[in-house]
């Protein structure tokens, strides 16, 4: 069950008081809302805005914005303005972060806490890009660069898992790492779990947070600390090893929408993927959540792991399975009706092995032609099958899946009107298109965010005149 916002609100405002005393030119506007009422969230929040030199006009951008930008929790903005002081240098730049937080998507205290870390060290890290010299200066936190968005996520892990330690109990590096794993392996509408590579850098995080442990800096600014070894943990990866992880998180991530269990997504990983990588990433996962995967057994349906030559055999192998026990159903037409319906909506959720209702449909024409009886249709009916099976490639029944769940992850819905649109786009997916034209399924609403999942039995529990810009480059 999700937080009520009274209670998200107060440990917002517990962490914005601890940067607050240890860097005294960053405020925090954190502005807690419920799905559907952002508008009013934000002007419970307008008097804040106002206190500070530049937040009128951050108020000014979010209030143009805040539909687009109503949703998942987020970091929206960083302002910066100079207010005078009495003694050299006479100017000082004061900062205003402004975080959005959706009260649904947190379900204890501590998932709250953990993400206003992870945001604090986005502010200062922000902070870098702006123009100390500036009267006033807005940068929206927007990136499109994956590699650097996930850079960022980790080092933001490495930031809240350390300032939890320093000023709680040991145990948060492992526990947020193993968080992260878990990720990867289910359903979490409007997650993306490719983009938070922190368990690659645990073992680092431990070694770096152990040497510095002894820091004078630990009682008194414990912030600044977590930074400071964040930044040197930073040091220790490359671009090489985060697109590793994506190319893992991305595959798993698949599987977990098509409804794989765990073991299955790591097995499928590890016995199946030709890369070494992708294997080491597996291993890793599995090591941190103390999983045994097994080798598998028979691939039912599309293993993004495999190499598409042996999934494709699996299609056609599937398709002309279905078919085969189709032709020795008493009524044929309307079974090759009902097995198309069945295969569209399948492919409404994204999966793909085995789809063939466009020759399904095609050789229901057979029992069109009245000219026709007996043994002759279902030869027709064979023929035509064989002929239309092969018109729909298979790499792009590939692309389409990967389209769809990518719809799905983000929480959208999938409709039958928007994947035909984009078949027919395509001269290569008409097919597609036809066949859905022709039986059509339902359409797919999105997913509500799961319960966290407790430990289980299979997982060793851890240790207790504004000018506004488009995000600059911070690393």
């Amino acid at each position: 069950m999700a937080l009520d916002i009274p209670a998200v609100d107060h440990i917002c405002n517990v962490v914005r008081r601890e940067v607050e005393n240890e860097y005294k030119a960053m405020s925090f506007v954190c502005v807690v809302y419920e799905s559907g009422q952002i508008q009013q969230a934000i002007k419970a929040k307008a008097h804040e805005f106002h206190k500070h030199p530049c937040g009128v006009g951050l108020l000014d951008a979010l209030e143009k914005t805040a539909e687009a930008h109503e949703g998942r929790s987020k970091f929206f903005a960083l302002g910066s303005a100079l207010t005078k002081q009495l003694w050299p240098p006479f100017k000082q730049q004061s900062l205003l972060a402004v975080l959005l937080v959706n009260a649904e998507d947190f379900q204890d205290p501590e998932s709250v806490r953990r993400w206003c870390y992870v945001q604090v060290w986005h502010a200062l890290r922000m902070r870098e890009g702006l123009d100390a010299a500036r009267s006033e200066e807005i940068i929206l936190h927007t990136s499109q660069d994956p590699a650097r968005i996930a850079y960022r996520n980790m080092l933001g892990d490495a930031f809240a898992a350390i300032i939890e330690n320093l000023t709680g109990q040991d145990g948060h590096i492992t526990a947020i790492a193993r968080q992260r794993c878990r990720e990867t392996l289910k359903k979490i509408p409007g997650h993306e779990a490719e983009l938070f590579p922190f368990p690659i850098t645990e073992d680092a995080a431990q070694i770096v947070y152990e040497d510095l442990l002894d820091s004078p800096l630990r009682e008194t600014k414990p912030l600044t600390l977590a930074a400071e070894m964040a930044t040197e943990i930073g040091h220790t990866f490359d671009d090489a090893a985060i697109q590793q992880w994506r190319d893992f998180a991305n595959r798993a991530q698949e599987m977990a929408w098509m409804g794989y269990n765990k073991n299955k997504i790591l097995s499928a990983a590890i016995f199946t993927s030709e890369d070494p990588y992708v294997r080491s990433m597996a291993y890793l996962v599995s090591e941190m959540l103390n999983m045994h995967p097994a080798p598998l057994g028979a691939m039912e349906g599309h293993n993004p792991f495999a190499d598409q030559e042996v999934n494709e055999r699996l299609h056609i192998k599937k398709a002309e399975l279905q078919f085969k026990k189709i032709m020795q159903a008493k009524d044929r037409a309307e079974a090759l009706m009902k097995k198309a319906l069945e295969q569209n909506q399948a492919l409404m959720e994204g999966h793909v092995t085995g789809w063939c209702a466009h020759a399904l449909l095609d050789a229901l024409m057979a029992y069109k032609d009245l000219h026709k009886t007996g043994d002759d249709l279902e030869e027709m009916a064979t023929l035509r099958f064989q002929k239309a099976l092969r018109e729909t490639e298979w790499i792009n029944l590939v692309k389409l899946s990967s389209i769809i769940l990518h719809q799905r992850r983000a929480g959208q819905s999938v409709t039958p009107q928007s994947v035909q649109a984009l078949c027919t786009e395509n001269e290569s997916m008409r097919t597609i298109a036809q066949a859905l034209d022709n039986a059509r399924p339902k359409a797919v609403k999105p997913e509500t965010i799961e319960t966290p999942e407790k430990e289980t039995a299979d997982e060793e529990t851890p240790p207790a005149a504004s000018k506004i810009q488009i995000d600059r480059s911070f690393r």
